[in-house]
């Protein structure tokens, strides 16, 4: 726009968020001659001839499809619902003095408000970066764990302060556990969901039955009702994450020094979410946790 904000809509199968991270990194500090940190690219010593405009010669079927794939988009981007929390009351500087994680307060702040909302805990995918493997991409941090039912429960049953206290720290603790085990594919919370889907889809391409994946804990465990991410960028003032079931939540979320933005999504269609509800929920959370130190 006019005073210099972009904004960038990319397509996730090909690459994940860290890619286009590095690339905006390179390029926003580029534009203000300093460096990024990174060794400079080798450029390409390609001849790709000049370049051309592509030529279309569509069918009116291929019209007709696109048509219909257009009204298609139409629809579902009139069905989101977004809703933008910019919670400046404190960030990640105040959370460390609590000797919690940043991301785990946040992580746990949805827990606590998907709880309260609506009555049970919710399996929930945080992205993890796999960069560290050889054409690793992203495994699943499982957010949910008994620890943070647990710390849901000590909270909504209005618990003591300081019971409510050790909850919230044991639920962070247990999460940043978590987090390492899937990044580090070590100890006993090493990521299993890559794993799982691959021996699913050979399974399937095999003419396998397997009934583990048709069992209620494997659905409802994979029934995702919290996508979530953690994109934390100086440059970046809004991250936006997609919910990936009709009744479920998106949150897009950064854990800066003085603030901490989230980016909520949820589907209109669905009359048991609403991002507005949702933020404010999470809002009154973590309001709840400082209050503890």
């Amino acid at each position: 726009n006019a005073d210099g904000g972009l904004g960038i809509n990319f397509e996730h199968s090909i690459q994940d968020g860290m890619t286009w991270n590095r690339w905006l990194q390179e390029v926003w500090h580029d534009m203000r001659g300093a460096s990024s940190g990174f060794s400079p690219l080798p450029n390409s010593q390609a001849d790709f001839g000049a370049i051309e405009p592509i030529t279309w010669n569509l069918s009116e079927t291929g019209l007709s499809n696109l048509e219909t794939a257009a009204r298609f988009a139409q629809d579902e981007i009139n069905n989101l619902d977004m809703h933008v929390l910019e919670f400046k009351d404190f960030g990640r500087n105040l959370v460390k003095t609590w000797k919690m994680s940043p991301d785990a307060a946040s992580q746990m702040a949805m827990q606590l408000a998907y709880y309260k909302l609506h009555g049970e805990p919710g399996a929930t995918y945080e992205a993890c970066a796999m960069k560290n493997f050889w054409h690793g991409r992203t495994e699943t941090i499982r957010s949910c764990t008994i620890e943070a039912a647990d710390m849901c429960k000590s909270f909504l049953n209005n618990d003591s302060d300081e019971i409510k206290k050790q909850k919230l720290l044991a639920a962070a603790a247990t999460h940043i556990e978590v987090a390492k085990g899937a990044q580090t594919q070590s100890g006993k919370y090493r990521g299993v969901d890559r794993h799982l889907t691959a021996l699913k889809n050979i399974a399937e391409m095999n003419g396998k039955d397997l009934g583990f994946f048709k069992s209620e804990g494997y659905t409802k465990s994979n029934t995702f009702v919290m996508s979530t991410s953690n994109v934390t960028t100086p440059f970046f003032d809004l991250f936006g994450f997609g919910a990936v079931v009709p009744h479920g939540y998106g949150f897009g979320y950064q854990t800066l020094p003085e603030s901490l933005p989230f980016c909520i999504t949820s589907f209109k269609s669905c009359p048991e979410t609403g991002s507005k509800k949702m933020a404010d929920a999470v809002e009154e959370s973590l309001h709840e946790f400082k209050k503890l130190f």
